[in-house]
């Protein structure tokens, strides 16, 4: 089954949801239904491993030490990332308005995922 994500822009809010749907019938349900801007994302292609079986379940804040701006957030990372390499890789982004150029780990725990 086909599946889009579709981020609709109403004033200063941005909302995210997934439609059942290919690019251009999402594209078509976005023009029929939605108000605001809206920018649809169409999954082209598939990679990375299906049979992962451990990662690292990390949750951490990012902060703009400039305006005092934090956005708290959790993903599952590669095993093998340590907490420098992850900090490395996220500073400087921005994550729902917030610049990171402080990133705090609160947690990090190995996970071992089931097979499907």
């Amino acid at each position: 089954m086909s599946k889009s994500i579709i981020k609709n822009t109403l004033g200063s809010r941005t909302f995210t949801f997934a439609v059942p749907a290919a690019g251009a019938e999402a594209l078509a349900f976005a023009n029929a239904h939605l108000d605001g801007s809206y920018v649809v994302y169409e999954v082209v292609s598939k990679v990375g491993n299906e049979t992962v079986a451990n990662c690292n379940k990390v949750t951490l804040t990012l902060k703009n030490s400039t305006t005092g701006d934090k956005y708290t957030f959790s993903f599952y990372a590669k095993s093998t990332l340590g907490e420098d390499e992850i900090r490395a890789g996220l500073i400087g982004i921005t994550v729902n308005g917030v610049k990171a150029d402080e990133i705090y780990i609160i947690g990090m725990e190995s996970v071992a995922i089931a097979g499907a």
